[in-house]
């Protein structure tokens, strides 16, 4: 995906890097909710509750190199994480 030359797209080009160099890939849609943020669409804790709803209900559609056997995993550390 290609994006502006801008201080916000080069953050998320940098965590995208990070992300990536550590095995962990970012989804499509994980640059686009970050681009949500950026611009003040939604908040950082409004997507971790989206996050953990989907998880709940079973919704959360993964692909398979996501790792989604780890989704109790995740569900947890994500409920004991303070809120940002």
């Amino acid at each position: 995906m290609l994006l502006p030359n801008t201080k916000e797209n080069r953050a998320i080009a940098s965590v995208a890097a990070t992300m990536a160099i550590e095995g962990m890939p970012l989804s499509y849609r994980d640059v686009i909710d970050m681009m949500r943020v950026m611009r003040g669409e939604t908040t950082t804790e409004q997507l971790r509750r989206d996050l953990i709803a989907q998880l709940r209900s079973g919704k959360l559609k993964e692909p398979a190199s996501r790792t989604p056997r780890r989704a109790p995993e995740l569900l947890a550390a994500m409920q004991d994480a303070p809120a940002s």
